[in-house]
């Protein structure tokens, strides 16, 4: 059997986005969430819990942010929950390139109204739609709950504007029916400025969802409160009452912790190791255009082979390379350019044009900088290339075997593992062999 269920949530996006010719693109729903969203990227919010949670929608978007450590769904009705509880468990996207940050997803039933000390110490607190399904007796005890005992750094707190129901065609009452009240802006802001004198906190209103042309001055379909607590910039929460004190009502329906780096990488050591990438990844889309592969997605002209011992190409040909003309030294590094036979290089540059790249950097001279702490890649004396070897070819290899009497010993490439045979007493079957910095398996 199929199981249709309508959150009070789901249901109020119904009437929102789909009443008479009042629609909202993207939908109202989406735009409150995107809020939040970029509200709690401005605040680099490490910690942020969601109350009133419902289908988990929030919870969604703000999981890819990989600033966030610990990322809480409340709702005071466990069904839904039940529903969702698979949306903490990672992704296998989240197994293979782990977080640079740890992160805990949680899903919690409980009531707004009453403090859990599991959620103290938050950076943003979203509370999207909640206050009115709540019964005045519980709405009362709100403020002291959140803004009184849990006291977050960032309180986002929405709820519909009356004043904006006259746009919808033919309807009178609540948006839904489990709705308690709903306020005018003056409403909610008294109530908002009522909390302000109270506890030690700030306001700013805002909304989400314009009215047309011409209709301005009913305001914004939802109303949107940002409080932000007076001693935000400190990072040690001063409680007015013992953690102890305060209790743990709270269930926990589901938790997990996700995969993260466990020595997360500087960002120097981060640019440094997509260089890395990069770089082999451009030499073997060389490497496989040489051979009779298709290459599509090298950068044009990001590679270039030096000329053959024994070529007449002058060097200024080549000088295109560092984007100036360089001599013979300052290319190679040794006494003439065609000492360079049989190395390739990469422009650093031409790594910029990665997105990877381009966010951990901006300029060749910090890949080049970065490229210091490399093992395995080397630059030639501008800094401005990374020079490889070029591999050896199978008949040079072949060629060498045949003329050398003393090697009997067969090679076998597998994945950069070599089976030999022949001499049994050094290298026994699957011994990988070593390779040296830029040598490369055709």
């Amino acid at each position: 059997y199929e199981i249709n269920m309508a959150s009070p949530a789901t249901l109020e996006r119904c009437l929102e986005d789909e009443c008479g010719d009042v629609k909202f693109d993207p939908p109202l729903y989406k735009q409150r969430y995107s809020a939040v969203v970029e509200l709690a990227q401005k605040l680099q919010a490490k910690k942020v819990v969601d109350v009133g949670c419902a289908d988990c929608k929030l919870l969604r978007q703000l999981r890819r942010k990989q600033f966030i450590e610990e990322l809480v769904g409340v709702d005071i009705d466990s069904i839904p929950l039940q529903l969702c509880q698979g949306i903490v468990q990672p992704l296998i996207t989240d197994f293979l390139v782990p977080r640079p940050n740890p992160l805990v997803m949680r899903l919690m039933q409980g009531s707004i109204a009453e403090p859990d000390r599991r959620l103290l110490n938050f950076d943003l607190l979203a509370c999207i739609e909640v206050i009115e399904h709540l019964d005045p007796p519980v709405l009362d005890r709100v403020p002291e709950s959140v803004f009184g005992v849990l006291r977050p750094k960032v309180v986002a707190m929405t709820t519909p504007n009356a004043e904006f129901n006259v746009l919808f065609p033919g309807f009178s009452g609540f948006r839904h029916a489990d709705h308690r009240f709903e306020w005018t802006r003056k409403e909610f802001q008294l109530w908002c400025s009522t909390v302000c004198e109270r506890y030690p906190y700030s306001v700013e209103f805002s909304g989400v969802g314009k009215p047309s042309a011409g209709m301005e001055h009913v305001g914004y379909c939802s109303q949107m409160a940002v409080f932000t607590r007076l001693d935000a910039t400190s990072d040690v929460l001063q409680l007015t009452t013992s953690a102890e004190a305060i209790g743990m009502p709270y269930k926990v329906v589901a938790e997990c912790v996700h995969p993260h780096e466990e020595h997360p990488l500087s960002p120097k050591e981060k640019l440094c190791r997509e260089a890395e990438y990069y770089l082999n990844l451009l030499l073997q889309q060389k490497l496989a255009t040489e051979d009779g592969e298709d290459d599509t997605n090298s950068p044009n002209g990001a590679l270039i082979q030096l000329p053959p011992v024994g070529s007449t190409e002058p060097v200024s040909e080549t000088s295109a390379l560092f984007g100036s003309q360089v001599s013979k030294d300052e290319t190679c590094g040794t006494e003439s350019l065609h000492a360079c036979n049989n190395k390739i290089l990469v422009r650093l540059e031409e790594l910029l044009k990665f997105p990877k790249i381009k966010d951990l950097s901006s300029t060749a001279e910090e890949i080049r900088s970065a490229l210091q702490l490399s093992q395995t890649v080397k630059l030639d004396v501008t800094g401005r290339c990374a020079v490889f070897d070029y591999p050896e070819s199978e008949s040079e290899s072949d060629s060498s075997s045949e003329t050398d009497p003393d090697n009997q010993s067969v090679a076998y490439e597998d994945r950069g593992t070599a089976c030999c045979t022949g001499q049994p007493d050094s290298l026994q079957m699957g011994t990988p062999l070593s390779l040296e910095p830029g040598e490369y398996w055709d």
